[in-house]
């Protein structure tokens, strides 16, 4: 199930710092003007300028996953604090990009849930031709962790 526009219809609603997309160009929302004439300013990823937008631009809002229980949550991302919260925000809506931590403070039982469970899920449903973010990559700071994740990543979700 997609969001298209469930957070964002037009340039006002979306953050600074959050990805969008306007016909066929992604932007990058870069400031907010006060009064005059845009309400705005985006830039473009495929081209680098910067475009004035007004509040009444229909954007769909290019979605991004956050999964950390320690870090702040980069501006733009939706935030997971641990396993269960990334899986359902995963089967509910389809990001574009999903960065993961690997220790997340998470439980099953008394199996601890980690981004390496989330990363294992993802290959699952990719595997199973369900929806699934075409950008994934680690940011833990746990090396063993991220070793473990890495080669996953690189096999399953290649960077074009």
């Amino acid at each position: 199930m997609t969001n298209k526009f469930a957070n964002a219809k037009y340039f006002d609603q979306i953050r600074i710092g959050q990805t969008f997309k306007i016909e066929d160009d992604t932007f990058i929302k870069t400031t907010i003007v006060s009064g005059g004439k845009g309400h705005g300013w985006g830039r473009s990823i495929t081209t680098g300028k910067s475009l004035p937008l007004r509040a009444d631009d229909v954007c769909e809002l290019v979605p991004k996953l956050y999964v950390d229980d320690v870090r702040q949550c980069p501006e733009g991302w939706d935030l997971a604090l641990n396993f269960h919260q990334a899986i359902t925000m995963l089967e509910a809506t389809e990001y574009a990009e999903v960065s993961l931590d690997h220790d997340l403070g998470s439980y099953y039982g008394n199996k601890e849930m980690t981004g390496r469970d989330i990363l294992n899920w993802l290959i699952m449903v990719k595997i199973q031709g369900g929806y699934t973010p075409p950008i994934v990559h680690v940011h833990s700071s746990n090396p063993a962790g991220r070793d473990t994740m890495v080669p996953d990543i690189a096999k399953h979700f290649p960077k074009e």
